[in-house]
């Protein structure tokens, strides 16, 4: 059980309670009001390897891209110089 420390909404008072409390009552005005639990995926730790795979797709993914790219201009140019010698070797 873990001690939680918060500020009340309504005065800003200091507050503690636990970790496992679903409703708090502030000591100084009485304003009640129910905890909100923090989601536990939202404070992971950074993860290296998760970054490497991104990475790799990412990377992979430029590859890909280019090449397709780069096949698109191969087959531009190869078009535009068929067109354009039929058009002046007649």
């Amino acid at each position: 059980m873990k001690l939680i420390e918060k500020k009340c909404p309504n005065c800003s008072a200091s507050l503690k309670f636990s970790d496992d409390a679903n409703e708090v009552t502030c000591e100084y005005c009485g304003t009640y009001f129910q905890v909100e639990k923090e989601d536990e995926d939202k404070h992971k730790p950074y993860d290296p390897e998760a970054f490497k795979l991104h990475a790799k797709v990412i990377k992979n993914l430029g590859k890909g891209i280019f090449i397709i790219w780069l096949i698109m201009f191969l087959f531009g140019i190869t078009f535009f110089l068929i067109i354009f010698l039929r058009f002046f070797l007649r």
